[in-house]
């Protein structure tokens, strides 16, 4: 096992006091499978005044000392120091109503979530498993610590954790405890917003994001009830071969782990179920369902409490995910005048990603988008001017020409995507003269109104 020396000396003094000390939770599971350990947490038999008194010369912060946690800070690096606890009474469904300090480490793994957590280490006493978890690591299984319902009941915030590590570690629910997730999920109307928020980004960030959230709409669905007429919902439509829910789990899967892309792929297709209508022939259509997801992704993203600048990116890609692009110079070089680098490449990777979860048929448009990106790639190599600011041209000028408010924005991007086409050179008089002509001829009009 290689500690690190800054959390192992912490585990050291514990112990040269008279302490029993181990390392428990997630960074033995983290050890056990070969990842480097986020953090290091560490349970004791010491109080916390003793945890304290263990190292006089080091900071100490009362991080939940009601609960025994006390946070020492070793070369730069907090770790969190627990006094062996049991726990009783979850009125709340979230935290206990009374904890009450114990001499065993065995009793103190008892209150945990999963067996795979509830492991611990000590380099000279070895392991402590009661629960099996070091078994079911090794066949990726996740099962809860004892009864199931009763975790789930003391702490709805559970459910979505369990999700989480079938998303980030491929773990496959034990039957009894995913049972118990799906039954328990309405339960995580007590959880706040902030919280689900935090664990569902987490979770479409996973590797393993499609075990994850396939079977997990509905759980999903309880603290984010939107969602639910996603679940089983039948496209009817010849470009999709899987319902609502089930294309955006394999988008999500096809998709780069950017958590803007990932959480904008969550709910790109929300709109679909309300939006839905079907023509003579009983072919589906959903008319206006980007707009109508964004929509409902900024009044959900709100309530979550998402950071503003995260919830605004998310926002945008759904509103544009669906818009028609062809895969041409000129398109390629109006989406970088007018998006700008990084918000070109999101929107193409979500619709890369959205068009391969269609139907094997229609794989041309994600090819599109591949084609679109590969050219906005090459334009960034090679072209002189990639932002508004870089052009030989003002907007003093453009005003000398009749032209005024947003016209001259309107102007100025029309400008900058000709220069990155290659379809103008940056000087002041061609520019002048090409505008006059791109105005006359209404190029790119549509296009620009679109988007």
């Amino acid at each position: 096992m290689d500690i690190p020396k800054y959390a192992l000396d912490i585990l050291r003094g514990l112990e040269e006091n008279g302490h029993e000390a181990y390392f428990a939770g997630g960074c033995v599971r983290d050890m056990l499978s070969g990842r480097e350990p986020y953090d290091w947490d560490i349970t004791t038999s010491a109080l916390p005044q003793e945890i304290k008194s263990c190292f006089p010369r080091l900071k100490a912060v009362d991080t939940g000392i009601k609960h025994g946690t006390v946070t020492i800070i070793s070369e730069g690096r907090g770790v969190e120091v627990t006094t062996y606890r049991s726990e009783s009474g979850y009125k709340d469904h979230r935290r206990p109503d009374s904890v009450s300090f114990s001499l065993s480490v065995e009793k103190d793994l008892e209150r945990r979530d999963f067996t795979v957590n509830a492991m611990a280490y000590n380099p000279q006493r070895g392991f402590k498993d009661p629960f099996g978890g070091r078994n079911d690591l090794e066949k990726g299984i996740l099962r809860a610590v004892g009864d199931p319902r009763i975790r789930f009941n003391e702490d709805a915030l559970r459910i979505l954790r369990g999700i989480r590590f079938m998303s980030l570690f491929g773990y496959r629910a034990e039957n009894d405890t995913f049972s118990q997730m799906k039954a328990c999920s309405y339960l995580l109307r007590y959880v706040s917003g902030e919280r689900v928020l935090s664990e569902l980004i987490k979770t479409v960030m996973g590797e393993h994001v499609l075990l994850g959230l396939m079977e997990s709409g509905g759980i999903i669905a309880s603290a984010i009830p939107e969602i639910a007429p996603m679940v089983g919902f039948d496209q009817r439509n010849r470009h999709h071969i899987y319902d609502v829910w089930e294309h955006t789990v394999r988008a999500l899967a096809a998709s780069e782990r950017q958590k803007d892309v990932r959480l904008a792929l969550l709910l790109h297709d929300m709109g679909k179920p309300a939006s839905f209508t079907q023509d003579t022939s009983g072919e589906g259509h959903y008319y206006g369902h980007a707009m109508l997801s964004a929509e409902m992704a900024e009044r959900v993203l709100s309530r979550l409490n998402c950071p503003k600048a995260l919830k605004n990116e998310a926002v945008w890609l759904i509103r544009y995910h669906d818009i028609s692009i062809p895969p041409t110079r000129s398109a390629a070089g109006y989406m970088l005048a007018l998006f700008g680098r990084e918000r070109a490449h999101r929107l193409l990777e979500v619709k890369i990603a959205d068009n391969s979860a269609h139907s094997p048929r229609y794989a041309q448009r994600a090819e599109d988008a591949r084609q679109l990106m590969h050219m906005i790639q090459d334009m960034e190599k090679s072209a002189p001017c990639l932002d508004k600011n870089g052009l030989d041209i003002k907007a003093s000028q453009l005003e000398k020409m009749g032209y005024r408010g947003s016209m001259i924005a309107k102007a100025l991007d029309s400008l900058l995507a000709a220069v990155i086409c290659s379809a103008c050179e940056n000087e002041s008089e061609k520019l002048t003269a090409y505008l006059k002509s791109y105005i006359a001829l209404d190029k790119g009009a549509v296009f620009s109104q679109t988007l």
